[in-house]
């Protein structure tokens, strides 16, 4: 549980890993997020970027992983960058998995990550291409184990545990070929309390940014009630990146 975990880590450093691939990101979403974690990830921690780098990267203190994407399917990058984080002894026994798009807009600890959060049920007519192919087949296996269908693709970061992460892979070796949306298989799995059900207009937890023009004056309502902000591909614009950089203005350590 969230509680067992913050006990546990006490004071020890966790990993914050960010599976990455620069030709695909939008601006400097990367940098920003790194900058967040910097200054609202209130846990000592260290970061690690599995996949490709960026220039600006300060090797010493950056731990970075080299990871060729090598699939049109973006669930099986994923699961080879996850795979990677398992096997690396720069990656902590639990570890914080989260992406470049996800920033940090106030102080947060373990717990907040670590609280089970869902969107609702897995629901395909939503989406469309690969990624509702994916949800299909996540939906026909959690089906077929008898567990739960709750959607934890919530754009938040997540706490994952190496040990669990191993022991699931070996108990459903198929998953590991990345056709399903890994972490709602992993939380489904391994969850046993009620999640909590995000609704961004009303949840402190996450405000999804959608659209290149969003209200200014409903955006800062919004953001000073919440944890984090996730922008979406259509999300990125001047207009956030400059609320980005309002935001985290301070150079982390991580830049040279």
């Amino acid at each position: 549980t969230a509680i067992e975990s913050q006990v546990e880590f006490k004071e020890s450093t966790i990993a914050v890993v960010f599976p990455y691939i620069a030709s695909k990101a939008q601006g400097k979403e990367l940098l920003y997020a790194i900058r967040s974690f910097q200054q609202n990830f209130k846990h000592p921690h260290h970061i690690v970027v599995i996949g490709e780098r960026e220039d600006w990267f300060n090797d010493e203190e950056i731990i970075y992983i080299e990871l060729a994407q090598e699939s049109d399917n973006p669930q099986v990058n994923t699961m080879e960058a996850l795979k990677t984080a398992i096997a690396s002894d720069k990656v902590t026994e639990y570890f914080i998995w989260t992406n470049d798009d996800i920033y940090l807009v106030a102080p947060v600890d373990i717990t907040h990550i670590a609280l089970p959060k869902v969107l609702g049920p897995l629901d395909p007519d939503k989406y469309k291409d690969i990624y509702k192919s994916n949800m299909e087949n996540t939906i026909e296996f959690l089906r077929s184990k008898g567990l739960p269908l709750y959607n934890y693709g919530t754009h938040t970061p997540f706490l994952y545990d190496k040990e669990k992460l191993v022991s699931l892979l070996e108990e459903y070796p198929e998953i590991s070929l990345g056709d399903y949306l890994f972490s709602s298989v992993y939380f489904n799995r391994y969850n046993k309390a009620r999640p909590f059900f995000l609704n961004w207009k009303t949840d402190p937890f996450l405000l999804p940014v959608i659209s290149k023009a969003p209200d200014p004056v409903v955006f800062e309502s919004l953001l000073e009630t919440k944890y984090f902000l996730n922008n979406t591909p259509t999300g990125y614009s001047a207009f956030l990146e400059s609320k980005l950089e309002e935001l985290f203005s301070e150079k982390s350590v991580y830049e040279k």
